[in-house]
């Protein structure tokens, strides 16, 4: 969808029914996991270099059974190879989606600042002649404060 002005809304009653679809959406992945920083880093990462390595030892694994000792969990290694394809699937449905919203966000913020803008250019022109406006004015200036540049150093002769 082509950005054009975002003139919507959500009401109290549709961001209830969103996050109760989201609840239900976690409800049906009661597996999901949250890692702390430490578990992260202990993990063995199986990240886009090693991949590939994934379907081939399942390969293997199914093929030969013959080569692992009875207390291989090939079961849990099949739930897990199984596992992940959906949970992809999902997961890049969520980023797009939470793509979208980071756009939009952005977007809406972008828009909001060009009314903030146009508020206080009002607001500065009337501030000598609107009782009590003249607080509010000089609490919004401190967003458009331009910080002051840092000194040049001293030319060093040569």
């Amino acid at each position: 969808m082509a950005y054009g002005n975002i003139s919507a809304t959500v009401s109290a009653a549709d961001l209830t029914t969103i996050l109760d679809k989201l609840e239900e959406v976690g409800g049906l992945l009661p597996f999901l996991v949250s890692l702390s920083q430490e578990e992260r880093q202990r993990l063995f990462k199986a990240g886009a270099s090693r991949a590939g390595a994934v379907p081939i030892a399942h390969q293997i694994a199914t093929n030969f059974p013959e080569i692992f000792p009875a207390t291989f969990p090939k079961d849990e290694m099949d739930k897990d190879v199984l596992l992940m394809a959906p949970l992809q699937t999902i997961r890049a449905e969520l980023a797009a989606q939470a793509s979208a919203v980071d756009d939009t966000l952005l977007a809406l913020r972008a828009e909001a600042m060009k009314h903030v803008l146009e508020v206080y250019k009002y607001a500065k022109a009337a501030q000598n002649t609107v009782p009590g406006i003249k607080p509010l004015v000089e609490q919004l200036a401190v967003y458009f404060e331009r910080s002051s540049r840092a000194e040049s150093a001293p030319a060093i002769a040569a």
